[in-house]
C-alpha cells in the first residue's frame, strides 16, 4: 500500500493535483485500518447474518431502531472528528446544489462512492474538507452537501417523530440536536430550509419535502400573522409565517 508521502511525490513528479484514484488509495489504506465496517459508520451491512442480532432488532420498535442506528453512525463520526492531519490540500470534487457529486467535471456514477466520501466530509469554518487520518483535502460545495428529498412521520407508543431521508439514503430525525433553520432567498423571497445533519453539515430540504412538511404543520395566528410549527420527539420547530389574505 502506498504511503501518503509516496503519493505526494507521485503528484509532484507528474505535476498534477490530487486525483480521485490517489485519494481512494489513501482513503482505503488510512481509514479502513482505523475503523472496522461495524464501528466506523462509513459502511452499512447488506444484511444481518447473526440470528441474535436479527432477534434483537425484531424486539425494537421501528422508531427506536432508527434512532439507535443514527446514534451509532454519529458515534463513528465523532471519532473521525478527532483526526487532525497536518497535510492540507485540494481535490477537484464539487457537490452541486442538487446533491450530485462531480470529480473534474464528471458526475459520480456510483452512489456508493459518493456515500463513501460523504462519510469523511466535515465543515470547518466556511470550508468543506474530506478528512482522513493523514490528509485534509478541500472540496467545493455549491450549497449544502446533502438534500433531504423525503419526509415522513413515525408514531409509536405515543411518540411521534419526523424523519427525513437524504439523496444518499441517510436518515435524519428532527429533534433538538438536528433542528431546522430557515433562510429567505433575497431575490425570490422563497423559503430555503435546512436541517442539521452532522459535523457542521446540513441538508437542504427540497421544495417537495418542504411542502409535505408544511402539510404536517400546526397553524397558529398571532400578531396578525399565521405561524406554522411542526413537532417531533416532543420538540416544536417553527417553519415561518405568512400574512393573512386580504378580502
Amino acid at each position: 500500500m502506498a504511503s501518503p508521502n509516496s503519493l505526494n511525490r507521485a503528484r509532484d513528479a507528474s505535476g498534477n493535483d490530487h486525483t480521485l484514484s490517489y485519494f481512494l488509495i489513501c482513503f482505503r489504506g488510512q481509514v479502513c485500518n482505523h475503523f472496522s465496517p461495524s464501528t466506523s459508520g462509513l459502511y452499512a451491512p447488506a444484511r444481518l447474518d447473526s440470528a441474535g442480532i436479527e432477534k434483537h432488532h425484531a424486539c425494537m420498535s421501528e422508531l427506536n431502531q432508527l434512532i439507535s442506528n443514527i446514534k451509532q453512525a454519529e458515534a463513528g463520526s465523532d471519532k473521525r472528528k478527532q483526526w487532525n492531519p497536518s497535510t492540507v490540500g485540494e481535490i477537484d470534487i464539487r457537490i452541486a446544489t442538487d446533491g450530485s457529486w462531480f470529480h473534474e467535471g464528471r458526475q459520480f456514477k456510483r452512489a456508493d462512492l459518493a456515500k463513501l466520501f460523504a462519510g469523511i466530509l466535515q465543515k470547518q469554518g466556511d470550508d468543506y474538507f474530506l478528512i482522513t487520518p493523514g490528509e485534509r483535502l478541500r472540496i467545493t460545495v455549491d450549497d449544502a452537501p446533502f438534500v433531504a428529498n423525503l419526509v415522513e412521520t413515525l408514531e409509536e407508543d405515543g411518540q411521534s417523530a419526523i424523519v427525513f431521508t437524504t439523496n444518499l439514503g441517510d436518515q435524519i430525525v428532527l429533534d433538538s440536536q438536528h433542528p431546522i433553520r430557515l433562510e429567505i432567498d433575497p431575490q425570490t423571497q422563497e423559503p430555503r430550509p435546512y436541517i442539521y445533519f452532522r459535523n457542521g453539515l446540513e441538508a437542504l430540504i427540497s421544495r417537495s419535502a418542504f411542502y409535505d412538511l408544511i402539510c404536517l404543520a400546526n397553524e397558529e395566528q398571532r400578531d396578525g400573522k399565521f405561524y406554522y410549527t411542526v413537532s417531533s420527539l416532543g420538540e416544536s420547530f417553527e417553519l415561518g409565517s405568512v400574512n393573512p389574505l386580504e378580502t
